[in-house]
């Protein structure tokens, strides 16, 4: 791999992003609960020669949400195992919150994954923003759900590293599978955790999973310098995107780490067309199809459980029933980009719906897959990310166009690889280097 590839992941839902995608032709809305749709869905992605498919998350519901398919959402350590078995190139991604799970339970769970896959595991580290009413363990404060996480990270690390690489010498002749003095405890003793360890699985062929992030805040952006190997974000501007492309790789330098270690992957949803005019009546049709009453309800909850029952919906949304950004708990940074487009662009509250049910405030191009190509392109030279983490707008003729269209031409620019790692882990493919284990002096 070199500095000139994208990095380009598939969001997979996984029903489309977009939220009027469920009810276009091929949508195939009724199978969302099979494994033949999942997988149809990641060979298609592995067939793009795609770096990895993301399975994102969410720990809550509300019934009067059940309009729409996207209400429904597979377990993704679950849904990544099932295609580990499917697919043989691809990465796989899922979302775990460190505020809901225990250290040792993750530790094993894409320890294993990683195992089953041959190294294609990656994690996407969240601190939630709701579900503590689902759940024994108390949701903490937007500050404390990070020093959560960041010392669940300690744990998860030091398990994965516990058995030391050489720890499997499988000796029959001499009665030894594994040696004794290369496996250790962890003991760790902090303020929120207590484990002794070690994992009761051998460590991961990567090292480490790869690790992901998507948190903006300025409490996010410290965790994932530190931390994060891919990092999702949502920027829909080219100048904002810039500036935190920059302020993150600055963090991550000053923490001794290489600039390229940190790949930084703004959200895209294309709604491509064999022509510009066909691009925008897909974009139409879509949009026809979005339930504007069932995204009210989306948007309210989304923007603090703010009243938005009485507001007309071609009138800009009254900013003084905002909080401000600093003063919410949850999901604070993509907030932020919600609040600005009130505040500053004067968004009416159709708008608003839109922008949160059909991209959930990413990038969205509208165009021909050289179009498309060019607004990546333009982001990507300009030193605004590192590629891309792409969204589908609609199954069948929508997915087909990403994979078929904007896959080949981004290849024909030189600007994404030709080819997987021959029995390459996800690592491999991404160029990004291996974690030594802390232990692997001892003994």
């Amino acid at each position: 791999m070199t500095i000139r590839d994208m990095t380009l992941c598939l969001f997979m839902s996984p029903i489309p992003y977009h939220r009027g995608g469920w009810r276009m032709p091929g949508n195939r809305s009724g199978e969302v609960t099979s494994l033949s749709f999942v997988a149809d869905i990641a060979r298609a992605a592995e067939r793009a020669g795609l770096d990895a498919i993301f399975l994102g998350d969410r720990l809550t519901v509300e019934p009067a949400e059940a309009t729409d398919p996207y209400i429904s959402k597979f377990e993704p350590v679950t849904t990544l195992s099932a295609l580990a078995a499917v697919t043989k190139h691809i990465g796989l991604a899922g979302t775990i919150s460190t505020s809901f799970t225990e250290p040792f339970n993750v530790a094993r769970y894409l320890a294993s994954l990683d195992h089953l896959s041959g190294g294609r595991a990656a994690w996407n580290i969240v601190t939630s923003v709701s579900g503590n009413g689902n759940f024994t363990q108390p949701l903490g404060g937007h500050s404390e759900r990070y020093a959560v996480a960041e010392e669940y990270l300690e744990v998860v690390t030091a398990l994965w590293d516990s058995w030391a690489d050489d720890a499997i010498t499988n000796d029959v002749e001499s009665g030894r599978w594994g040696r004794p003095e290369r496996i250790h405890r962890v003991d760790f003793q902090g303020k929120y955790f207590r484990v002794a360890g070690p994992l009761n699985a051998p460590r991961p062929p990567q090292g480490w999973p790869v690790l992901v992030q998507a948190g903006s805040s300025a409490e996010g952006i410290e965790f994932a310098s530190k931390w994060a190997e891919l990092v999702f974000t949502a920027q829909n501007g080219l100048e904002d995107a810039r500036r935190f492309y920059q302020t993150l790789k600055s963090s991550a330098e000053r923490r001794g780490r290489g600039a390229d270690h940190v790949r930084i992957l703004p959200g895209i949803l294309p709604i491509i067309g064999e022509t510009e005019q066909a691009a925008r009546e897909i974009a139409a049709m879509l949009a026809e199809r979005i339930d504007v009453e069932a995204g009210r309800q989306s948007l309210s909850s989304f923007l603090a459980d703010v009243d938005l029952s009485g507001l007309a919906l071609d009138e800009p949304i009254p900013t003084d029933i905002l909080p401000r950004p600093e003063d919410v708990e949850g999901g604070r940074s993509r907030y932020g980009l919600f609040y600005a487009m009130a505040h500053r662009e004067g968004y009416t509250l159709r708008q608003l719906i839109y922008e949160r049910v059909i991209a959930s405030g990413h990038l969205v191009v509208v165009g021909t897959p050289q179009q498309v190509a060019d607004k990546m392109e333009e982001w990507f030279r300009a030193g605004a990310c590192d590629g891309f983490n792409i969204e589908v707008s609609h199954l069948g003729a929508g997915l087909d166009a990403l994979t078929d269209g904007l896959i080949p031409e981004l290849r024909a620019r030189g600007l994404f690889r030709t080819h997987y790692t021959e029995g390459g882990t996800l690592r491999g493919n991404l160029g990004l280097p291996r974690p030594a284990g802390r232990r692997a002096s001892y003994g």
